[in-house]
């Protein structure tokens, strides 16, 4: 299993939500793979990060028949882009999440949007902002 079974827009949720890695919304996904890969992040590191993906992206055998699966079309979403905030798990939870945003051990550092980052800074023990450069140091 590689980064291409995913399609762009979970690629771009990954690299900015899951691992802060810094890329552009208008790059292909071959560069934002290429981006993620630079960065240290491995589809190993992706599939720990969201295990949910793990069962869902995992190969049938050719001899097992599964039941048909129906797909239902979400209509559009707008979704407009709100500045950022790079908090930090001091907390020694091997997971804990807060609403859409998850920090594991291994992933203690995530990008948070300002009012969240405010309401997670404030009002919950064991967080703190986090610099870009400890990000790449710890991931380096």
């Amino acid at each position: 299993m590689s980064f291409q079974k995913l399609d762009k827009k979970e690629l771009l949720r990954t690299a900015e939500d899951d691992f802060a890695v810094e890329v552009d919304r208008s790059w292909p996904k071959t560069k934002i793979i290429d981006a993620l890969n630079t960065s240290g992040v491995s589809f190993v590191m992706y599939l720990e990060q969201n295990p949910d993906q793990a069962v869902l992206l995992s190969e049938v055998p050719v001899n097992v028949q599964s039941a048909p699966v129906v797909v239902v079309a979400a209509p559009p979403v707008v979704v407009e882009e709100e500045q950022k905030i790079l908090i930090k798990m001091l907390r020694e939870n091997p997971l804990y999440q807060i609403g859409k945003y998850r920090w594991t051990k291994t992933h203690p550092y995530v990008l948070v949007g300002v009012k969240d980052a405010e309401h997670v800074l404030i009002n919950e023990e064991g967080f703190r902002q986090a610099t870009p450069g400890e990000l790449q140091e710890y991931y380096a």
